[in-house]
C-alpha cells in the first residue's frame, strides 16, 4: 500500500468506503482491492500504527449504512488491533524469559566449567616438574577421574532441562 494510504488510515482513523471515491487509490491499490472485491476497507489502528486491514465485501443484503455502523466498524477494529498488539507483546515477553532463562544456565555452566578447567589445568602444569613422582601421578588420576565424573554430572543436568521446561 502507498504511504499515502497508509497515512490516510492513521491519521482519519476511519472505515474506507471504496465507492464514495473520498480516497483516491493508486492504480495497484485500485486493482489489489478490486481483485479482492472490496466495498470496504477497515484499518487496524493502535498507538498510531496500523497493524493490519480488514476488507469488507458486498453486502450480502444491500442497505444504507449510516454513522452508528461505521462507528462499530470502528471500535471493533480498535478491538483487534489492541489484541494484536497483546499478542505480539506476549510473545515478545515469552522469548525474554527464554533469552534470560539461557543466560541464567549459560552463567551457570560457565561458571562449573571454569572450576573443572582450573582443575584439569592445575595437574597439567604441576605434571611437568612431578610426573615421576608415584604420589602426583596417583593424585592426578584422581583429580582427572573426579573432574570427569563432575563434568559427566553437569552434561546431565543440563540434558535435563528441557524436560524439566516441558
Amino acid at each position: 500500500l502507498s504511504e499515502e494510504l497508509l497515512t490516510y488510515f492513521v491519521k482519519r482513523e476511519r472505515v474506507l468506503n471504496l465507492s464514495d471515491g473520498e480516497h483516491r487509490l493508486s492504480a495497484s491499490e485500485d486493482g489489489l482491492f478490486r481483485q479482492a472485491r472490496a466495498s470496504m476497507v477497515v484499518p487496524l489502528v493502535s498507538n498510531g500504527k496500523i497493524e493490519g486491514l480488514t476488507v469488507l465485501r458486498e453486502q450480502i443484503v444491500p442497505q444504507k449504512l449510516i454513522y452508528d455502523d461505521y462507528d462499530l466498524m470502528k471500535v471493533m477494529a480498535r478491538q483487534a488491533a489492541q489484541a494484536i498488539v497483546n499478542i505480539r507483546l506476549s510473545e515478545e515477553l515469552m522469548e525474554m524469559r527464554a533469552m534470560a532463562a539461557v543466560s541464567r544456565i549459560s552463567a551457570f555452566v560457565i561458571h562449573d566449567l571454569k572450576n573443572l578447567t582450573t582443575s584439569l589445568s592445575l595437574v597439567v602444569d604441576n605434571a611437568e616438574e612431578h610426573i615421576g613422582n608415584p604420589d602426583f601421578q596417583q593424585d592426578a588420576i584422581r583429580t582427572i577421574g573426579n573432574t570427569l565424573t563432575k563434568m559427566k554430572n553437569l552434561m546431565q543436568r543440563l540434558k535435563s532441562i528441557p524436560e524439566k521446561i516441558s
